[in-house]
């Protein structure tokens, strides 16, 4: 019949058409997104790296567990006996061929709360030698990382050539559990970002608690 094949051949040439346009839609797509990326380069890296490390005078399980993992294994402290602190390491070094201004250091608590018992503990080993000297507060309502007696104040300025170090003496003035990261401020090239510090993903924590033992 002669409308069939006239219906025969207007479907053939309507899928011939809707798949050229969806190879040109997809061309299209693909063309925009080369474009966007050569109008919007990919986010620069840091350029600065910043290593951390905690270690405190005590440590205990809070786990009780037979097969205890480092996590289980935290600082702590007891007021009464004046070892209510820990302390934090961090190794800053620039990873561009220029100076790179550390304009801020902030501390982030992400919690308190009340301590749990301390199932076992003992003296953990541990040292540094003091170059930049800082102090906070866990229980400050907003707590502020402050310089010691006599050690100089943010900014300070790093290079590939002479890298900066901190020692943050962390305490809490009440008993609880904390945690918390440090946010190191950086300028650099008329950029400025944040690298965050905390023990390679998991934040840093201290437990205080006057009924340890």
């Amino acid at each position: 019949m002669p409308g069939i094949g006239k219906w025969i051949v207007a479907a053939v040439l309507a899928g011939l058409a809707s798949a050229l346009g969806g190879l040109v839609a997809r061309g299209a797509d693909k063309a925009i997104t080369r474009g966007r990326e050569a109008v919007l380069p990919p986010s620069p890296l840091p350029p600065i790296t910043v290593k951390a490390r905690q270690y405190g005078g005590l440590g205990g399980d809070i786990r009780n567990r037979s097969e205890m993992s480092v996590r289980d294994w935290v600082d702590f402290g007891d007021p009464r006996v004046y070892l209510n602190a820990t302390t934090v390491d961090l190794v800053v070094e620039a990873t561009v061929d220029r100076a790179v201004i550390l304009s801020q250091l902030e501390v982030r608590v992400e919690s308190r709360g009340a301590p749990p018992r301390i199932f076992d503990h003992g003296y953990l080993a541990g040292g540094a030698m003091e170059i930049r000297s800082f102090h906070v507060d866990l229980a400050d309502p907003t707590p502020e990382v402050r310089p010691a007696d006599g050690s100089s104040d943010f900014p300070f300025t790093v290079s590939h050539l002479d890298p900066e170090r901190f020692i943050i003496e962390v305490t809490s003035s009440t008993p609880g559990d904390f945690t918390w990261r440090f946010d190191v401020h950086w300028l650099c090239k008329g950029q400025s970002g944040v690298v965050t510090a905390n023990q390679q993903g998991p934040p840093f924590r201290l437990i205080v608690d006057p009924r340890l033992y």
